[in-house]
C-alpha cells in the first residue's frame, strides 16, 4: 500500500470580524465576500508533504479463525508561515513507524477478537528566528484490546464482554511523560426475529486521572431487502473535552468541566424500484456541564437517488440530490467567547457510477443554491463547488 499527498492549504484564521465592526454594524454584508472580506492571517498557509508506506497480510490461520496484520511506515513534512510574513516560520518533520493486528476465532458458542496496535514517532519541530522553541519529541503507543462473546440460543442471544489497555509516552529534550488508561464494556444483542434485532451496551473508560467516562446505549434495527431501520439511544456521563483559551493554548481534560449528554441517532433507507431514499438523523436532548460541546442540537441529512444498474448491468449508478441540515451550535473561539451559530442548510447534486466493477467515476455540484453560512466561527463555507474523480483498478 502506498499513497502520496502534496498540497497547500491557507491558514488565514477565518474573517476578521473586529476590522468588520469597524466599517459597519451588519457583519454578514461582508463576512461572505471573498474579494473584500478582511482575514486574520492574509498570508500564512501550511504546506503539507505526505508518504505512507503499508503492508498488509489476510489468512485464514485455522477453521473459524481469521488474521489482519499491518506494517506502516510515514513520513510526514508540514511547513507553516505564520502571522504576516511569507517567510516559513515552522517546520514539522515526522516519521512514524506502527505495526496493527486484528485476530478473530471462534469455538462453537464462543468467540474471541484480539486487537492491538504499536506507534513509535518522531517529530522535529523548528522554528525559524527563534531557536529557543525548537523541540523533538518521542511518542510511543500501545494498545490492547479483548472481546470475549457467547453465541447462545443459536445465535439469537450474544452476550460479550471487552477490555482494553493503553499506555503512551511522550518525551522530549528537558521531560518525559507517561499515561496508562484502561476502559471496560458488556454488552447484549438479542435477535428477535430473522430482520430485526436489539442491542444494549454499558462501557467505561479512564480519560483523565480525575474522570470515568460512562456511557449507556440501547437500540434496535430492522431490515429486509427494500427497508432499513437503525435506532440508538445513548446517555454518556462524566466525559471532558479539549477546549481553547486565548492565543489558540488548549486546556489540557484533567482541568476541563465535565459533561453529560444524551441523544439518539436514526437511519432510515428505503428502496423502491430504481429509487432509494437515505437518511441520517441525529438529535441531542440534553447537554449539561459547562454548555461548551461544540456539538449542533440536531443533524440531518437525506438523499434522493436513481440507484440500479443499467446497460446489461455493466454500469452501477447511484445519482441524485443529498440535503443537509445543521442546528444551532454553540462554538468556543480564542477571541470572542462562545459564538451561536446560527441553524444551516445546503443542497448537493451528486454522482457516482461504477463500470463494470473496474472503473469508479464520481462527480459533485455542492452548495447548488449558493446557501451563505459558516459552521466554525468566522469560516464561510465554500459557494457553488464541483468536485469529479476517477479511480481505476489495474491489478486484481
Amino acid at each position: 500500500l502506498y499513497s502520496y499527498v502534496d498540497n497547500d492549504v491557507g491558514l488565514n484564521g477565518g474573517v476578521d470580524v473586529d476590522s468588520i465592526s469597524n466599517v459597519t454594524e451588519d457583519i454578514n454584508s461582508i463576512l461572505y465576500d471573498n474579494i473584500i472580506a478582511p482575514v486574520v492571517y492574509p498570508n500564512r498557509k501550511k504546506s503539507v508533504l505526505n508518504h505512507n508506506f503499508g503492508l498488509r497480510l489476510q489468512a485464514l490461520p485455522f477453521k473459524d479463525a481469521r488474521l489482519g496484520f499491518t506494517l506502516y511506515y510515514k513520513d510526514y513534512k508540514d511547513e507553516i508561515n505564520d502571522e504576516d510574513t511569507v517567510v516559513i516560520k515552522y517546520k514539522n518533520l515526522t516519521e512514524t513507524y506502527g505495526a496493527t493486528l486484528n485476530y478473530n476465532h471462534r469455538f462453537n458458542m464462543v468467540s474471541f477478537q484480539v486487537l492491538g496496535t504499536y506507534e513509535d514517532n518522531k517529530t522535529i519541530n523548528n522554528h525559524e528566528g527563534d531557536k529557543f522553541y525548537d523541540q523533538t519529541y518521542d511518542y510511543n503507543y500501545l494498545s490492547l484490546s479483548g472481546i470475549l462473546s457467547f453465541h447462545l440460543l443459536n445465535d439469537l442471544l450474544t452476550p460479550s464482554i471487552f477490555y482494553n489497555y493503553s499506555t503512551k509516552e511522550i518525551s522530549d529534550s528537558n521531560s518525559s511523560n507517561s499515561m496508562n488508561r484502561s476502559g471496560l464494556g458488556i454488552d447484549l444483542q438479542l435477535s428477535l426475529h430473522q430482520n430485526f434485532s436489539v442491542y444494549l451496551g454499558y462501557s467505561s473508560y479512564e480519560q483523565t486521572d480525575s474522570y470515568n467516562p460512562t456511557t449507556v446505549e440501547f437500540g434496535g434495527r430492522y431490515s429486509n431487502q427494500n427497508l432499513k431501520v437503525d435506532l440508538k439511544i445513548f446517555s454518556r456521563n462524566d466525559f471532558v473535552q479539549y477546549q481553547m483559551l486565548e492565543h489558540n493554548v488548549p486546556i489540557p481534560p484533567n482541568i476541563s468541566a465535565a459533561e453529560d449528554i444524551t441523544g439518539l441517532g436514526i437511519i432510515f433507507n428505503y428502496q423502491y424500484w430504481k429509487f432509494l431514499l437515505e437518511t441520517n438523523t441525529s438529535y441531542y436532548f440534553n447537554i449539561d456541564g459547562n454548555d461548551i460541546s461544540n456539538l449542533p442540537d440536531l443533524q440531518f441529512t437525506s438523499g434522493l437517488f436513481v440507484n440500479d444498474k443499467f446497460f446489461d448491468n455493466n454500469l452501477y449508478l447511484k445519482a441524485g440530490f443529498i440535503y443537509y441540515y445543521t442546528g444551532n451550535i454553540k462554538s468556543p473561539t480564542a477571541n470572542f467567547g462562545i459564538v451561536d451559530v446560527e441553524p444551516s442548510h445546503k443542497v448537493d447534486l451528486s454522482v457516482a457510477g461504477e463500470i463494470r466493477e473496474v472503473a469508479i467515476v464520481y462527480f459533485a455540484w455542492e452548495n447548488l443554491f449558493n446557501h451563505q453560512y459558516y459552521i466554525t466561527p468566522f469560516y464561510p463555507m465554500r459557494e457553488i463547488n464541483i468536485r469529479f474523480g476517477l479511480a481505476w483498478e489495474l491489478f486484481d
